[in-house]
């Protein structure tokens, strides 16, 4: 550097330097007015890229307009213009009557010049996959936000009779101090297999994709219903409708787990009356239908195999000597009895949650005594010790307990969710002091 310093000063008074300096200036100088050599050449790109920009923009428009009134896109026909060429080009063709350069586009497109239009189905989709990324991926940060969730998965057939599974997550979303129960439909994931081993597998290759901790899954919930034998439609239709008005309340946003643990727990006992006293209903039904149409109203009797007894083997298997229509009551016994274990089952796993965290309601904080609350507290953080510090939520517990009824309107008729609501309000005021200091 110190070589080269004597030389700097000769450079810069020279005149080849002072001349590509004034050549550089004066270029600056055309670019920023607009009278170089190529302005009209950039204002022809510039042009361009304004009139695509618009144009993609009324695609995306129009997409999210069909998608957010679950309007179809196609018609039979893709050419604009046609009556039968459905929502999506019908609505960009009245856009273009108040928006000239879509106008433009759309006529190039019907003199049927080589230009390229973008309103094909190819393009639609790719459009559609986009947005759906975007908004998959925004649901899944709120997700992670949370922390906490639960999972459905509905297994079903498609129109191209694949086994797809819905996925749909169901979380708190706290945005702007204000909490909601979001279920967001989050993805179809095709199934090659129906056995529950290899479900399981790929629900947890799944949330491992979507990045979801299955650790912090709260609740599960799967639906296959339709793979139910259609043997005795008749005969499972009345528990498929208590199954579906039940499945209807635990669906709403406000449904609770003391309350989902009381409609399940009503529900075994509903099947429990239909398993005693359906059963023998259904049979004599359907003896009356077959006497009414001329039919023999008898169980059909298939020929009993006969097993080789061994040497010195006395008993006999005596399951010869139950008759075809008791052995029909059994079957159905044994699906009847499967069904309310398993129902029974989920109502005491949602009945032991919900005595888990009912000092936390409305209720029990206003008219508990504090080493009740204390005592509560210490068992929720015992047996959640790696999401709770124990000794920190005992102090929040008790000291929430004294502000509940001023923070809260109507203590006696508030729901779980403004108890929650207060609490988040509370949180969100602690984190904006701290940032602020």
């Amino acid at each position: 550097m110190e070589a080269l310093e004597p030389f700097i000063h000769v450079h810069e008074t020279s005149s080849a330097h002072r001349l590509s300096y004034v050549e550089w200036k004066e270029l600056e100088i055309r670019l920023k007015t607009g009278n170089s050599i190529d302005t009209d050449m950039e204002k022809c790109i510039q042009a361009e890229t304004e009139k695509w920009k618009c144009v993609l923009k009324c695609i995306v428009d129009v997409i999210l307009h069909c998608a957010r009134n679950n309007l179809p896109l196609r018609g039979s026909s893709n050419a604009i213009g046609n009556n039968n060429c459905g929502v999506f080009l019908s609505t960009l063709e009245l856009i273009s009557h108040y928006n000239p350069q879509l106008f433009q586009h759309i006529e190039n497109i019907k003199s049927k010049k080589p230009f390229p239009s973008y309103f094909s189905p190819k393009i639609q989709n790719e459009v559609i996959e986009i947005l759906g990324n975007k908004v998959r991926s925004e649901i899944l940060i709120n997700v992670r936000s949370a922390k906490y969730f639960s999972i459905i998965f509905d297994c079903t057939p498609d129109t191209a009779h694949l086994e797809q599974m819905s996925q749909i997550i169901r979380y708190v979303n706290i945005k702007d101090g204000e909490c909601s129960v979001e279920e967001s439909f989050v993805n179809f994931v095709i199934s090659h297999q129906k056995t529950g081993r290899y479900l399981s597998e790929e629900i947890m290759q799944k949330l491992s994709k979507d990045g979801l901790d299955i650790r912090n899954c709260r609740g599960q919930g799967f639906d296959n219903g339709s793979n139910m034998a259609e043997k005795y439609e008749e005969m499972w239709s009345e528990v498929l409708v208590k199954l579906n008005c039940t499945n209807k309340s635990l669906q709403g946003k406000s449904a609770t787990i003391d309350v989902t643990s009381s409609l399940l727990s009503g529900l075994a006992k509903s099947i429990q009356y239909l398993r005693d006293e359906g059963v023998q209903k259904y049979t004599d039904k359907a003896k009356n239908v077959c006497d009414s149409m001329s039919i023999k109203s008898i169980f059909s009797i298939k020929r009993l195999r006969k097993v080789k007894r061994m040497a010195g083997e006395m008993t006999q298997d005596e399951s010869h000597l139950i008759c075809a229509e008791k052995s029909f009551k059994l079957e159905c016994f044994k699906v009847y009895d499967k069904l309310i274990s398993e129902i029974e089952t989920r109502s005491d796993i949602y009945h032991t949650i919900s005595s888990d965290f009912n000092f936390l309601s409305e209720k029990t904080l206003n008219e508990s005594s504090v080493s009740y609350l204390e005592k509560c507290a210490a068992d929720l953080g015992s047996k959640y010790n790696r999401d709770i510090d124990t000794l920190e939520f005992i102090n929040e517990v008790v000291t929430f307990k004294f502000q509940v009824k001023e923070l809260v309107e109507n203590i006696n008729t508030a729901s779980h969710l403004d108890i929650l609501k207060v609490i988040s309000k509370i949180m969100n005021n602690r984190f904006e002091a701290t940032k602020n200091r």
